[in-house]
């Protein structure tokens, strides 16, 4: 087992030579067996070499076998009349990733944040890589200050395979001070803040995938209230002096519905309105309404109204007490008397009967 800091990148290089019409191709060691990919590369350069084949096609597949291979990355390739040398890097396959100083995040916030994960095939260039980008994410998701991800990888050329090791160490931790609300006028902060959960956010800790789900149970809870054209968002400002966060929530409340169900006859009242529910996707667009719209004229036909229309009037005024209301008036038309089937009649069925056919 030999031990790789990933602060510099190994990078092995492969020069197959051409002297006088012959081919000598050194591989370095790399990780793994490469036995057959190496045979066929090899086979390709010296036909190549000996000008059985295409140079540049056989050049080519050389090249892309080593890709192929997953051993290998492929860097760089030169060719010229005398030579033709191929710059590579080995590839490992994750076997094990251990977290050191997560605290107080869990061991599962950092994996959320990494984007590798055991059984991927990387290079010791792309592991640095997402290490940097672990870096700003534990500062833009969690609100750690000044965050260091030290990584170190045990790796066994043997076998192809690599432990990778995060310690990770930070200045502080920013938190959360403060949450406004703005745009609310139907619903108090307050009532806001305790459907969502918020209030315990105060004084904690910047976890945004649990602020962009509580965000979201306010604008489900504004669907579920009859506003399901509401839009919620929210943003976030440091202030590194004090190590403090201040939550920004903004909210569009746009329009309550009053929905008008007496003239949707023959359709039952009630099974409309359970179709109509926004509570889940709201009507951003009028695109649930028109989808539920679409399913109850496909129902009304299924009833036997070949020509029946499903469809909505609506206007906008404001009330007394200042809201924006929208009222939408269901329109239900069945155009002609329903179609009633009164007799099938068959021709022509010589070896089965009516009552069998119809079965």
């Amino acid at each position: 087992m030999s031990v790789l800091n990933l602060n510099v990148v190994k990078v092995l290089l492969c020069l197959p030579v051409f002297v006088l019409g012959q081919l000598r191709i050194d591989f370095d060691e790399a990780v793994g067996d490469t036995t057959f990919y190496r045979t066929v590369a090899e086979d390709f350069f010296r036909r190549a070499a000996a000008a059985e084949a295409d140079v540049a096609d056989s050049y080519a597949k050389g090249v892309s076998f080593l890709e192929r291979s997953g051993f290998y990355e492929i860097i760089d390739t030169v060719r010229s009349t005398e030579e033709f040398s191929v710059l590579l890097t080995p590839t490992f396959v994750l076997s094990e990733i251990q977290i050191r100083g997560a605290a107080p995040l869990f061991e599962s916030d950092i994996h959320s944040a990494f984007s590798l994960s055991v059984g991927d095939r990387v290079t010791a260039e792309s592991i640095q890589e997402e290490v940097e980008s672990l870096e700003e994410d534990l500062e833009d998701r969690f609100g750690l200050i000044s965050p260091r991800v030290e990584s170190r990888i045990v790796y066994d050329m043997n076998e192809g395979t690599a432990d990778l090791e995060l310690r990770i160490s930070r200045e502080g931790i920013y938190r959360i001070e403060d949450i406004r609300i703005a745009g609310n006028g139907r619903f108090t902060d307050r009532r806001l803040r305790t459907v969502s959960g918020l209030w315990r956010d105060r004084g904690g800790h910047l976890f945004v995938e649990e602020i962009e789900q509580k965000i979201r149970s306010i604008q489900e809870y504004y669907y579920s209230r009859q506003y399901p054209e509401a839009q919620v968002e929210w943003e976030y400002d440091f202030d590194e002096e004090a190590q403090q966060i201040i939550l920004n929530i903004t909210v569009d409340e746009g329009p309550r519905y009053d929905i008008d169900y007496s003239d949707v006859a023959p359709l039952r009242r009630r099974r409309v309105r359970t179709a109509l529910d926004f509570s889940n996707q709201g009507n951003r667009n009028d695109f649930t309404l028109n989808r539920v719209l679409f399913n109850l004229r496909r129902e009304l036909r299924s009833m036997g109204y070949q020509y029946g229309t499903v469809d909505f009037e609506d206007s906008l005024y404001t009330s007394s007490r200042g809201d924006s209301i929208r009222e939408i008036s269901l329109r239900v038309d069945t155009v002609e008397a329903r179609t009633r089937l009164e007799l099938i009649h068959f021709e022509g069925n010589e070896y089965f009967s009516e009552r069998a056919l119809k079965k």
